[in-house]
């Protein structure tokens, strides 16, 4: 995990001002919000009154723990820092369910001006049944949950990690919503940003993996469908030194992951390429256009990873625009070069090239299963200026559809198979010059694959690499 690293000193009072602000409850909840009397939150410091609803025990936690870290941290006497600390006590009600962050005591000694230590995240049902975890803030790896001695808050001269306002969304469609709980340390272009995604299961708390697996910055409703998007760096994230040897986070810009029904996120198809595209509208021509602005070089050679342009290619412009240092002549951007490089290694959650992708649009059938679902199918081919121009209907399909890799070798840009139970139908997308050509056979189990027949042709750039999109359903 990496270490969190709070803000500078002079960002304290717009901290902890954003803090209680975010934190007196979520007055821009999406359209599926609940009104304000099935939806209450809270914060507590070491003064505030017991309560009587689900909330008041939690909130107690709290304040024991808060009062335990003043009497540890006695070097820590700036009491806007501690009301800060103490807005990290929150609990809000969505329905049948209570989800609060509670401070958890101190581990070890913490007698000086600055600390670190963790919050719980802690759920209650309708039966008082109570599951907590400690979440992890991470751009890497797997770990949704705190190990051994890792911490997920910090508070010293230079900040304090505070809490946003929170939404429940109901991604995954079973009827109770997950929570989303942004956290921030920092203020502006240097701030680093997390966005817990959780869900509540029969007697446990858990990551939304689908969510938490592309390790969300923040939660915007970019395509205006009331469900909020996520914003990702989509593991386009590096670290070097600063200038003053202190540890910098570079990384790319921030990317949309679009919500879909099912709890699906399309970060390369629909409105996501869109967004993604309009921040890396090209693959940059040049990376280290002005070498002291790290944030830009980062930007561009994320760029280039979005547009897959080869590693070797990126690294060899690199070292090209950054000439090592002579004894006569130093260098401004040897030191960052190892960190620049290392974004090139990564393969991100998100691709912005021209796709092949396919829309489906349900057609409602009683009862119906992945086997018997029933939808329409359109062929699209996206990075066009028109969202998701039309280009070959494919028909009413039953079953669930699914994109497989594209054959190069055969000329195929993008495959699409839709099975029911053990038969379905296979659709191959040629590339034909200035033409798409698309192919259908059927496959049952009982008989040899029947012949490909073409069901239509779409006019493409005849220039314009192609890719394997994906099924965007609707």
């Amino acid at each position: 995990m990496r270490s969190v690293q709070p803000p500078s000193a002079t960002s304290l009072a717009l901290t902890l001002a954003l803090a209680l602000s975010a934190c007196r409850g979520n007055r821009n909840a999406p359209a599926s919000a609940p009104d304000a009397s099935s939806h209450a939150a809270r914060t507590v410091d070491a003064a505030a009154p017991e309560d009587a609803t689900p909330c008041g025990p939690l909130l107690a936690d709290g304040r024991r723990a808060l009062e335990v870290w003043r009497r540890r941290a006695t070097g820590l006497r700036d009491e806007s820092v501690w009301r800060a600390i103490a807005a990290l006590n929150h609990c809000e009600t969505h329905d049948d369910d209570t989800w609060a962050t509670v401070l958890a005591p101190p581990t070890g000694d913490s007698t000086g001006d600055a600390v670190t230590g963790r919050f719980k995240l802690v759920h209650l049902d309708a039966n008082g049944t109570r599951s907590e975890a400690m979440p992890a803030l991470s751009e890497e790896g797997e770990g949704f949950a705190l190990r051994g001695e890792e911490h997920n808050w910090s508070a010293d001269a230079r900040g304090v990690t505070t809490l946003g306002a929170w939404q429940f969304v109901d991604y995954d469609g079973d009827a109770r919503p997950e929570v989303l709980v942004p956290v921030r340390l920092g203020e502006g272009d240097d701030a680093q940003r997390w966005l817990l995604v959780w869900k509540a299961l029969p007697a446990r708390i858990e990551a939304f993996e689908p969510a938490m697996g592309l390790h969300p910055l923040d939660a915007d409703d970019l395509d205006h469908d009331g469900r909020p998007d996520l914003l990702t760096h989509g593991e386009l994230v590096t670290e070097t030194l600063a200038p003053g040897g202190e540890a910098r986070t570079l990384h790319g810009p921030a990317l949309a992951a679009v919500s879909r029904p099912g709890g699906v996120f399309l970060t390369s198809s629909g409105a996501a390429l869109q967004h993604n595209r309009a921040a890396c509208p090209a693959p940059p021509t040049r990376y280290l256009e002005d070498p002291s602005n790290l944030a830009l070089a980062a930007k561009n050679v994320a760029c280039a990873m979005l547009w897959r342009v080869p590693p070797a290619q990126v690294v060899t412009a690199l070292r090209r625009e950054c000439p090592a240092a002579r004894a006569d002549v130093p260098s401004s951007c040897a030191a960052t070069l190892p960190a620049l490089e290392a974004l090139t290694r990564v393969t991100p959650q998100a691709d912005v090239r021209d796709a092949v992708s396919f829309r489906f649009e349900e057609i409602p059938v009683p009862n119906a299963t992945d086997e018997t679902r029933r939808g329409r199918y359109t062929l699209h081919v996206e990075g066009t200026p028109r969202p998701f121009p039309a280009t070959v209907a494919l028909g009413e399909i039953t079953g669930t559809c699914t994109v497989e890799a594209a054959v190069p070798a055969q000329q195929i840009v993008a495959r699409l198979r839709c099975w029911r139970g053990t038969s379905g139908d296979e659709f191959q997308v040629f590339r034909r010059g200035p033409a798409l050509a698309v192919q259908q056979r059927t496959v049952t189990p009982e008989t040899p694959a029947a012949p490909w027949r073409e069901v239509g042709r779409a006019l493409v750039d005849a220039t314009a690499p192609l890719r394997p999109g994906d099924v965007d359903a609707f």
